[in-house]
């Protein structure tokens, strides 16, 4: 499965749906990419596209994109730690917490005021973003179809 690499571009990102395994790759011109994702120090995390419909994927975790009842969060639990969930029926079924991604900025400053920049800057974000609306989600699905 081949994906693009938010935040990346002109790189991909390929991985098997049996192990979490994951690499970056340098896209080229005829590559046909399935979703968008990153991986996060170390995790997989990917929106997706296979034979059997749409995909959110976390590490080896993987739930349907379809499902109503799926919620995604994001926030900052601290100064410079981020924090992406993922629930369902208000349950958290995955919780992934890792540094805000301007810690990886040159200047290691939070830009501006508040977290505009989030969803432009952190996979988990944008995709939180992305999972408050149902018009957002069937854009996402389109854009990978």
């Amino acid at each position: 499965m081949m994906i693009e690499s938010f935040g990346e571009y002109g790189y991909g990102i390929q991985f098997d749906d049996v192990n979490s395994d994951a690499a970056v790759f340098k896209l080229k011109p005829n590559d046909v990419l399935h979703g968008v994702g990153c991986i996060i120090e170390g995790i997989l995390v990917a929106f997706y596209k296979n034979e059997c419909g749409y995909f959110i994927r976390v590490g080896e975790d993987i739930w349907n994109a379809n499902d109503q009842t799926l919620s995604i969060e994001f926030c900052h639990e601290s100064e410079g730690v981020s924090c992406f969930t993922i629930k369902q029926g208000g349950a958290t079924l995955r919780k992934l917490i890792y540094s805000a991604w301007w810690l990886r900025q040159s200047d290691c400053a939070p830009p501006g005021l508040g977290d505009a920049d989030d969803e432009e800057n952190d996979f988990g974000a944008y995709l939180a973003f992305m999972w408050k609306a149902d018009t957002r989600i069937k854009h996402l699905m389109q854009t990978y179809c």
